[in-house]
């Protein structure tokens, strides 16, 4: 039996969590953890610089003659892990694939968000291995990196006001998305119980041909290093396709009328 120890390393204090995670898998076996806190956060780092210090870190590690090591970082596992497993002869693990693999497990719809620092998201790291491991996969992925800084600070309680103001900026492209188009269900739901089904399908189209697709296109154009921008062009073509309804339901109530046929009004 190896009796050696297993090193874990991470930027600061995150890859505590990993060691919580191998204690409960592994409690026979002793670990050593290094969090670099010193030079935290690792996520605005370029690549370069990231494997300097992820060599100095698993450097450290190795004087205590490990079998194996943890990169519990997922900055340095998406920048560096193959060139790290090449230039050391013990087992070298990473934590996206994992990552990936247990997102894919929990997805219902195999429509995965992403939230990383921004050498992370820079990487495509997550974005590949999703594909790899399930081509069908949808990934978005949104660089936060103030959460690294606030989180080694403490501030990750419910009811934070600090973290939550943060996360609800970096999310709010996406969260709008899910308000209105419940407005939108709401009226192809009115739309297919008068019988027509054939208009929900059309401002569908429309919304998303004309609106989602060269939006989309439009502001990664503006800012390819994130998709922040990209993030706000589901709502808007869902505001579209929203107004688009209310033009039909006002369209066809005028003409109902001037049949001299009952529709239920529409409010402002």
């Amino acid at each position: 039996m190896d009796n050696r120890p297993i090193g874990v390393f991470d930027s600061g204090l995150g890859g505590l969590t990993a060691v919580k995670a191998l204690r409960r898998l592994l409690p026979g076996e002793d670990l050593i953890y290094f969090g670099d806190t010193a030079r935290v956060p690792y996520g605005g780092r370029s690549r370069e610089t990231l494997l300097k210090y992820a060599r100095q870190d698993i450097a450290f590690l190795r004087s205590f003659d490990l079998k194996a090591v943890l990169i519990a970082c997922g900055t340095v596992t998406s920048t560096s892990l193959d060139t790290l497993r090449k230039e050391n002869d013990l087992p070298v693990l990473g934590v996206v694939e994992p990552s990936c693999r247990e997102a894919l497990a929990v997805t219902n719809n195999k429509k995965i968000g992403m939230i990383a620092t921004l050498a992370s998201a820079r990487s495509g790291a997550y974005e590949r291995t999703l594909k790899g491991l399930d081509a069908d996969v949808q990934v978005v992925s949104q660089p936060c990196p103030l959460f690294v800084p606030l989180v080694e600070n403490g501030r990750f309680r419910q009811g934070d006001v600090v973290i939550e103001t943060v996360a609800a900026e970096y999310l709010r492209g996406y969260s709008i998305d899910c308000i209105i188009v419940s407005f939108v269900f709401c009226i192809n739901s009115y739309f297919s119980g008068q019988g027509n089904s054939l208009f929900p399908m059309i401002h569908s189209l429309i919304a998303t041909f004309l609106f989602r697709i060269p939006l989309s296109y439009w502001f990664s154009q503006i800012d390819s290093s994130s998709l922040f921008l990209m993030g706000f062009a589901p709502p808007l073509s869902t505001v579209a396709s929203l107004l688009i309804c209310i033009w039909y339901l006002r369209y066809n109530q005028k003409r109902m009328y001037s049949k001299g046929t009952a529709m239920p009004a529409i409010s402002n």
